[in-house]
């Protein structure tokens, strides 16, 4: 709660958890945990820091031992020394780095045939341009920064083009990425900070794991961790204001402010979210449109003076929360193995046989007249199940992709619903007993065989599509696929507010 000024009031708000100035590095990580699980699901997270200047986002997402080095000019042998002397005072980056890279150990132990790849990236917002860190060949200004574009393909659904991406396959690997960007930084003396960061620094891990379901199918998650720390909002008159410190102070702010904006036009479910006004926005847009999880981690200064500061950093926090009642469901990028698609669409090929040879023996029974109606329905499926059959061959022998056979296994799979909806009805008019109703009228209860399989084939095809689109957005349970633009499966997880 806080006070009013004349202290006739008080203003209340509510979070997830509050850690006060006794709280330790590790009581602060501890509220990951549900954000490092999430990616061996295939679900994209995303920690934040935000708050005022001087208040300990820094310290808190890199943590003591890296502000040091960041400060020097050691070589990495000698800083690696100082940095895990330090280790108990490490932030959320350094303790998240290690604690993924267990939890990827401990899928390994669990599945012989699992693998997993771990690439890092590192880059900064600075005056609404992106640079990149972590680039061997540093340019000379920030003024031309790296372009940011839409791609619904790319992780995160933007690509920001020239972000130079480092193969991690360990944690010290990670941890030299971290020290190497962090040096780069720009940061700057100010009245409350001897170094400011007057950035926004994003750190990026792309995590691809390659295991075997609960069904025996192999298949594969892609998830993204960003861990971010914003550079502090200001007030004018705050500083002695120089051509850098105005200019620096005025994207600082306006960015901040569109992230502001964003999160309370999604709370307010506007028809327009201004994602574009900012860079800061573009990126963290899968974020915070409910496409990953999502922790805040509000730093707020406990001093008199600070007391407009930390009532607006409680009160965007507070909005944030609110951002689980609006926003959609997360995804969960799992893609099955082409191969395991590839069966299911040829089981599928061979339950149609099947049912058109219960067609004819149904149609005898019933002495129906369109016999010629039959025979096309005939001719048509035999002509798809001939196609889909030279597909698949093909696919198996190594001369097409699975993209090629979307088009027919869509027009197939259509062609299988219509079948099952013809012969379930043939088959109603024979065997399905009519029931008196109380009020004399006679109905029928169709069978749900028909109604079960057209379930599972309208899965059938979407899975496919996901398969060889790469869209991400899929989330499969046991034989079943759920799309981003279906009802999504009972064994996905739901979506999670950001945690404050």
């Amino acid at each position: 709660c806080l006070r009013s000024k004349d202290a006739a009031s008080w203003q209340g708000f509510k979070f997830d958890a509050v850690c006060d100035q006794r709280a330790t590095q590790e009581d602060v990580f501890s509220h990951m945990e549900d954000v490092l699980s999430g990616l061996e699901e295939g679900v994209s997270s995303t920690v934040f820091a935000y708050g005022s200047t001087g208040t300990g986002k820094t310290y808190t997402v890199f943590g003591k031992g890296f502000e040091d080095v960041f400060n020097s000019q050691s070589l990495w042998d000698v800083a690696k020394e100082s940095i895990y002397a330090q280790r108990d005072y490490w932030g959320i980056i350094p303790r998240s780095i290690y604690q993924l890279f267990a939890r990827l150990e401990s899928i390994k132990d669990r599945d012989d045939n699992a693998s997993f790849t771990v690439s890092g990236s590192f880059m900064q917002i600075y005056n609404d341009r992106v640079n990149d860190l972590l680039a061997s060949n540093r340019p000379k200004s920030t003024k031309l920064g790296l372009p940011i574009r839409e791609d619904v393909n790319a992780p995160g659904g933007v690509n920001i083009d020239g972000l130079s991406s480092h193969t991690v396959d360990c944690p010290e690997d990670a941890i030299k990425l971290l020290y190497r960007g962090g040096r780069r930084r720009i940061v700057r003396e100010t009245s409350c900070n001897e170094r400011s960061s007057r950035s926004h620094a994003i750190f990026r891990l792309d995590v691809e794991i390659f295991c075997t379901d609960t069904q025996g199918n192999a298949v594969t998650r892609h998830s993204l961790l960003n861990m971010i720390d914003l550079s502090g909002s200001e007030r004018w008159g705050s500083d002695e204001r120089s051509q850098y410190s105005a200019r620096e102070l005025t994207n600082i702010n306006s960015s901040l402010s569109t992230l502001g904006n964003c999160v309370s036009a999604l709370v307010r479910s506007h028809s327009h979210i201004p994602f574009r006004d900012s860079s800061l926005t573009r990126i963290l847009k899968d974020c915070l449109g409910g496409g990953a999880r999502a922790i805040i981690v509000a730093t707020a200064s406990a001093l008199p003076s600070a007391r407009f500061d930390t009532a607006s950093t409680l009160a965007f926090a507070s909005r944030a929360i609110e951002l689980s009642k609006v926003v959609p469901d997360v995804r969960v990028d799992e893609k099955i193995d082409d191969a395991v698609l590839l069966r299911r669409a040829k089981a599928e090929i061979r339950r149609l046989k099947v049912a058109l040879e219960g067609s004819s023996s149904t149609k005898s029974v019933t002495d129906s007249d369109d016999d010629d109606m039959s025979d096309m329905w005939d001719t048509k499926v035999s002509v798809a199940t001939r196609n889909i059959n030279d597909l698949v061959d093909a696919i198996e022998e190594g001369h097409l992709n699975p993209g090629d056979v979307c088009t027919e296994l869509e027009s197939f799979f259509t062609l299988s619903r219509r079948l099952q909806e013809r012969i379930g009805t043939e088959v109603e008019e024979v065997i399905t007993p009519s029931v008196p109703t109380k009020g004399g009228e006679e109905t029928s209860e169709r069978p749900t065989d028909n109604d079960n399989h057209e379930k599972e084939t309208s899965q059938v095809m979407p899975a496919i599509k996901e398969s060889s689109d790469s869209n991400v957005g899929a989330s499969y349970g046991d034989s079943t696929a759920c799309v981003a633009d279906s009802p999504p499966a009972a064994s996905a997880p739901a979506y999670e507010s950001p945690r404050v």
